[in-house]
């Protein structure tokens, strides 16, 4: 069964991050396979070889690979690999009504093998190899958070930038591009007819779309954002209802406490005073 991973709920531990320079003649195999390895080719030439496949790398060049995975790397005589290793451990921790939930250890992220990158995306992907490298003290107090830091920017980065390979395909893109306005307009009063005019695409195109992503209509999607951001504001903010109401979308108070006692079962005033998710 595939893992379904939040990107939100991620942690990282780094157990090493190192240059990895070569010269003609080198070759070597992956040694520690029971973590999550990234390659990021700064130079060079080389083929690795996996699972009876040989692959170019050049620079500009990201390798994933997942725990268990077996890998042969040789280098071009004339132009030797430079290369940044980054060696990690993944687990998503959920914090929720009871707490913080027990951490559950990332088997595989959904990122190809290797991914060849233009010079003008390469050179984040780079910068964010780099940092880690630089920001990786251990032993000293607080010496791993900044290189923790910059592993789960990065990332973020890697996923962000298979979406937009993804968004190639119009249906993803006009999907992408309509719930982006969902998500950074739900304060507002939308109208989902006018919003897929918007886009150029019909009402009906919509709720496919959102079918075939997320399993649910845009009008639900909307309504569970709409809740989640007012629970959060009746947790974490002395808000009244109405502003509460109208920071959401709601028309008036009475509509808020409707919606939020249907999604909820209970009014949004005994939800604060509970004071739990």
């Amino acid at each position: 069964m595939e893992q379904t991973i939040g990107l939100n709920e991620l942690t990282v531990h780094l157990h090493l991050a190192m240059e990895k320079p070569t010269f003609p003649g080198w070759s070597d195999i992956r040694r520690t396979v029971g973590c999550h390895s990234f390659y990021w080719i700064h130079r060079g030439k080389g083929v690795f070889h996996s699972e009876g496949t040989r692959h170019q790398v050049t620079a500009g060049s990201l390798i994933y690979l997942k725990p268990g995975k077996e890998l042969f790397m040789e280098t071009d005589p004339r132009e030797p690999l430079q290369m940044t290793m980054l060696l990690t451990e993944w687990a998503t921790v959920r914090f929720g009504s009871g707490g913080w939930a027990e951490a559950e250890p990332v088997m595989e992220f959904a990122l190809p093998f290797i991914r060849r990158y233009s010079p003008e995306r390469a050179s984040g992907i780079a910068r964010l190899f780099r940092e880690t490298l630089e920001g990786w003290v251990p032993g000293q107090t607080g010496g791993e958070l900044p290189a923790r830091a910059r592993m789960l920017q990065l990332l973020y980065e890697l996923y962000r930038k298979e979406h937009e390979e993804e968004e190639k395909e119009p249906a993803r893109a006009a999907f992408r591009q309509f719930k982006e306005y969902l998500d950074t307009h739900y304060s507002s009063s939308i109208r989902l007819k006018e919003a897929a005019g918007r886009f150029g695409i019909s009402p009906s195109y919509v709720r496919k779309l959102f079918l075939n992503e997320l399993g649910i209509s845009p009008k639900a999607y909307l309504t569970r954002l709409r809740y989640e951001h007012a629970k959060r504001y009746l947790l974490f903010s002395d808000l009244s209802m109405k502003e509460i109401a109208r920071e959401c979308g709601y028309s008036d108070e009475f509509h808020f406490s409707k919606h939020f006692k249907a999604a909820s079962g209970c009014s949004p005033s005994l939800f604060r005073d509970r004071g739990v998710e």
